[in-house]
């Protein structure tokens, strides 16, 4: 965000990452971010009409757009009912788009002390698409930290309009954890956008599937999935649990921009067969396998088996 900073300035900023396989928040950064509800974000973007919503800026040409006060200003909520009472007068808005697959967003914002964005910015930011979805899915599949092994499942309950009903200790520590350990930074109240989007899914207000890969600023892998039940008050249970190796790998494989047959030889390989075993269950040599191994820890940043091992677990 840095580099950023230096080809668009802005006063705050909100940067967040998806599950390549299911499109869902995985992961949030922001500085000087917007404090307003998370219910109240999700009803504008899902919800209301408004201008630069990210499901209409991925089908663009041009990945960008802005939003400001003025004598053209258009009637947009988010602006007027969000932005100015935050004390922001300009937004602009990128998704990050590469290799035909969307990988996140990022919102930039300034205040009255300086000049609106412009179309001039937005191309500007346009370019900076690709890179930011590359250091995303980077980031997404590096070893940040030292994993927290005996972290315990936690869960968040939610009604049928979508409001959280409770919210376990377990999983307020998951939230708490991923959450910006900087000042200004997003906070649990912020980052449970993630767990919000799985339960819409849960819930049948937004089509997919309600799971979620996420990786820690800790190290280790966070799973979120939705329930739809019938008990009393509760419509839907989100369960928040360390991430195993056979639901993290697909995701992984997707970051790393693996091929169909190398994700197929990712497949195999966690489940801890030998060369000559992986071979024969893939019906190709072994010299063919090795060349697919190579491409996968290329990718993937890794010198051999155990790294990449240590990388999915």
């Amino acid at each position: 965000m840095g580099a950023v900073a230096l080809a668009v300035g802005f006063d705050g900023y909100c940067l967040f990452g998806v599950d390549p396989l299911t499109q869902l928040r995985s992961v949030m950064f922001s500085r000087h971010g917007l404090e307003v509800s998370t219910d109240r974000l999700i009803h504008n973007e899902t919800v209301e009409h408004d201008v630069n919503r990210y499901e209409d800026l991925i089908g663009r040409p041009v990945k960008a757009g802005t939003l400001s006060c003025g004598p053209k200003a258009p009637s947009s909520p988010r602006l007027h009912e969000i932005l100015r009472p935050e004390g922001y007068s300009s937004e602009l808005r990128l998704v990050l788009v590469m290799d035909g697959r969307y990988w996140g967003a990022l919102s930039l914002f300034r205040d009255d002390t300086r000049r609106p964005f412009t179309d001039e910015l937005a191309d500007v930011a346009n370019a900076l698409s690709e890179p930011l979805s590359l250091a995303i899915r980077r980031y997404q599949v590096s070893r940040i930290g030292s994993p927290i092994r005996s972290r315990a499942a936690g869960v968040v309950l939610f009604d049928g309009p979508g409001r959280i009903v409770d919210v376990s200790d377990d999983a307020h520590a998951w939230l708490t954890s991923l959450a910006d350990s900087w000042a200004d930074g997003a906070q649990a109240s912020d980052v449970i956008r993630v767990v919000h989007e799985v339960a819409a899914v849960a819930a049948g207000r937004r089509p997919g599937r309600p799971l979620c890969r996420v990786r820690m600023p800790t190290g280790e892998w966070l799973l979120v999935s939705g329930s739809k039940v019938a008990a009393g008050d509760v419509d839907v249970v989100v369960v928040l649990r360390p991430g195993d190796i056979d639901s993290v790998a697909p995701a992984f494989a997707a970051w790393c921009g693996l091929t169909p047959r190398e994700a197929e030889v990712l497949t195999v390989l966690t489940t801890g067969l030998s060369a000559k075993q992986m071979a024969r269950r893939l019906s190709i040599s072994v010299l063919t396998l090795n060349d697919h191994l190579r491409s996968i820890y290329r990718k993937a940043g890794v010198r051999g088996r155990d790294e990449l091992f240590s990388q999915l677990c």
